[in-house]
């Protein structure tokens, strides 16, 4: 009889825990909830002048924090912290918040480098990490999220070039990387919407591009082509007639200049 009550009563305890566990997220092995370890280490790499992100490092639960939104099954779905004058790096503790939707951090002064453990978040659908001070490559693990739709990275200091494995990224309707310091090769990307205005590697000048529009996938070049332009376009003599071409607001005609090139030496 005395086994039959410990038995209910471990399965009560059990349940109890199962339902807990599942009401306020998985946890760590030292009972901390992993999405509090993982925005807390975020917390921790910003600077944050005025407090906003006054998180309780003890709490069990984020769903009640500033800044953060999370699904009715009490999961973290969104982080945004915009026009908020934060500072410092963005951590790769990121990558820990499986059920993120929605990453907005436009407007602040975060720099160092993208962290590439955004690509582990399958449920990202928007990024905007626009007008920041972010620097060095776009991580190429951002092609496997599978269901992005909006990216904007521009107004930063990123360089090098679009990954190439961004032409798998299917669902993406909005793409902006204006006004960084990118260079080509220029991947044919899904984006109804993309902007590439303002970077002077790829444009020749600062207006070059044509801004939100398409890359047509006749002028995608392969990275042998595009090193081959890389070498037409150190030319002074070629340099000086593209921006005499844009100046003129004929940078149509440029483009079939660069198309003449391609075609004579490239191919």
């Amino acid at each position: 009889m005395e086994a039959s009550k410990e038995n209910v009563l471990f399965c009560c305890v059990a349940s109890f825990i199962c339902l807990w566990t599942t009401a306020y997220g998985e946890l760590t092995p030292a009972g901390v909830n992993y999405e509090v370890e993982a925005l807390m280490g975020i917390k921790n790499s910003l600077v944050d002048p005025h407090n906003v992100l006054n998180w309780d490092e003890h709490a069990v639960d984020p769903c009640s924090w500033a800044m953060v939104t999370c699904s009715t099954d009490n999961f973290v779905t969104s982080l945004g912290a915009p026009s908020q004058r934060l500072s410092g790096t963005l951590s790769p503790s990121i990558g820990n918040l499986t059920n993120l939707q929605s990453l907005l951090l436009q407007d602040n002064d975060i720099s160092g480098h993208i962290p590439s453990e955004l690509g582990r978040l399958p449920k990202l659908k928007t990024i905007d990490l626009s007008s920041n001070n972010f620097s060095g490559q776009i991580p190429g693990a951002l092609s496997n999220l599978n269901s992005l739709q909006y990216l904007r990275l521009n107004n930063n200091s990123l360089d090098g070039a679009i990954p190439a494995s961004f032409v798998n990224m299917t669902q993406l309707n909005f793409l902006d990387l204006s006004y960084n310091d990118l260079s080509i090769p220029v991947p044919p990307v899904h984006a109804k919407t993309f902007n590439i205005v303002g970077n002077p590697l790829i444009c020749g000048t600062e207006h070059g591009c044509a801004g939100t529009t398409p890359v047509p996938q006749s002028l995608a070049l392969n990275y042998s082509q595009s090193n081959c332009l890389s070498r037409l376009l150190q030319s002074d003599q070629l340099n000086s007639s593209l921006n005499f071409f844009c100046s003129k607001s004929c940078c149509c005609c440029a483009s079939l200049l660069l198309s003449f090139l391609l075609q004579s030496f490239c191919f």
